[in-house]
């Protein structure tokens, strides 16, 4: 295997040339030259609304969607309109469960997770105030990883939503999230009064 050229690679990012280094990676990840070569261009040439007829708006709405494909592409998504931008993941999360909160019943329960992002946990937490119980899957205290048997207790037949990160940015953990979602898929097809599959989200 090719070893990775540190030099070069730190090279490629401005921020880096500093007598500083950088742990904030989830609020204030430094930026490649090429990245911000892209934003330049774009802000310079492009900077309009989508949907227009005129040249420069097909321009930008052409540069979304090649920005979409590649993220496509480094996801592993099945269409590029899978994908969504937005100014954090936070924000992102909150507008999903606003966009699902009239899914949910007094009653109901949603389990998140001791090894996620405050972004994957807070917007769930809100909820609350609609009568849904939170639960919490604790790590385990001796592999200090989420485990399939910490989780089981947790759920009922009013499981509705599993909330649980496939990388989890503080711990480094890779998490097997497609055992995550069998199990959970499993237990919602084995719950006979479940109004509505149960899903794993994050």
């Amino acid at each position: 295997m090719t070893q990775l050229d540190m030099a070069y690679v730190q090279s490629q990012f401005p921020g880096l040339t500093q007598d500083w280094v950088f742990f904030d990676n989830a609020g204030g990840a430094q930026i490649a030259r090429p990245a911000l070569d892209r934003m330049v261009e774009f802000l310079t040439h492009r900077n309009v609304q989508i949907g227009g007829s005129y040249a420069v708006s097909q321009a930008a709405a052409d540069a979304l969607m090649a920005g979409r494909r590649a993220a496509a592409t480094l996801v592993n998504a099945a269409r590029p309109e899978e994908i969504v931008f937005g100014p954090s993941t936070t924000v992102l999360m909150g507008n999903l469960m606003q966009a699902m909160r009239r899914q949910f019943a007094p009653g109901d329960e949603v389990i998140v997770t001791m090894a996620d992002h405050e972004s994957n946990i807070g917007p769930w937490t809100r909820l609350e105030e609609f009568g849904v119980t939170l639960k919490v899957w604790p790590l385990n205290a001796d592999t200090m990883d989420l485990q399939l048997a910490d989780l089981a207790p947790l759920m009922t037949d009013r499981t509705r939503l599993v909330c649980v990160t496939h990388v989890s940015n503080i711990l480094g953990q890779v998490h097997p999230i497609a055992d995550f979602a069998r199990f959970v898929h499993d237990h919602a097809r084995g719950s006979a009064s479940m109004r509505s599959p149960m899903r794993p989200t994050g």
